[in-house]
């Protein structure tokens, strides 16, 4: 099951623009970029909003891919990683094994 991302960045790039929004239409857009990134695809703001909302949702679907490969390639060094330590396991005790049987043969 993949676990839901819990956050998110928000760049203060986007202030200048974001600026001319009214107060409202900002709490708006915020609340939508909220929305967004719990996973709401349908948002209702006004054009200059959307606007906005549009180049922040960008930005988001970049992050969110460069934050899934990051974990897939960790999730990858990990399998790596445990199927090392099993293999490092099964050759120490074969070892230990023969180390045993070459003391019985002696």
């Amino acid at each position: 099951m993949k676990e839901k991302k819990k956050r998110f960045v928000l760049y203060t790039d986007y202030a200048e623009q974001i600026k001319t929004l009214p107060m409202e239409e900002i709490g708006r857009l915020f609340c939508a970029i909220l929305d967004y990134a719990d996973g709401v695809k349908d948002v209702e703001l006004s054009p200059a909003a959307s606007m906005a909302f549009a180049f922040i949702r960008q930005q988001m679907d970049r992050d969110r891919m460069k934050y899934e490969e990051v974990c897939e390639k960790r999730r990858e060094i990990g399998r790596k990683g445990g199927l090392q330590r099993v293999e490092n396991e099964a050759k120490a005790t074969k070892s230990n094994q023969m180390q045993a049987n070459a003391s019985k043969s002696s």
